[in-house]
């Protein structure tokens, strides 16, 4: 019965561990697909829009910091799964 317990926690763990990996690879995709996007509108930048294009840079460089900070290392990430 210890040994059923303990693997299905070893797979649990495995499960969630696998999952979070997933996830920041996911993280990782959409901020570079972000810094694409700021890439191709720092391109377009001219006199006549440039404060238009500013202030999409800045929204999408806050939505990079945004990103960034749903999983950090060490935060509970989007759902925290209490120990049981």
């Amino acid at each position: 019965m210890a040994e059923m317990k303990s693997a299905q926690a070893d797979y649990t763990n495995f499960v969630m561990a696998a999952n979070k990996q997933i996830l920041q690879a996911e993280k990782a995709m959409a901020i570079a697909k972000i810094r694409a996007e700021i890439a191709i509108l720092r391109g377009k930048r001219n006199i006549f829009n440039r404060g238009k294009i500013d202030g999409a840079i800045a929204d999408l460089e806050g939505s990079i910091a945004e990103l960034e900070g749903v999983m950090s290392e060490g935060s509970g990430g989007i759902v925290v799964i209490p120990d049981t």
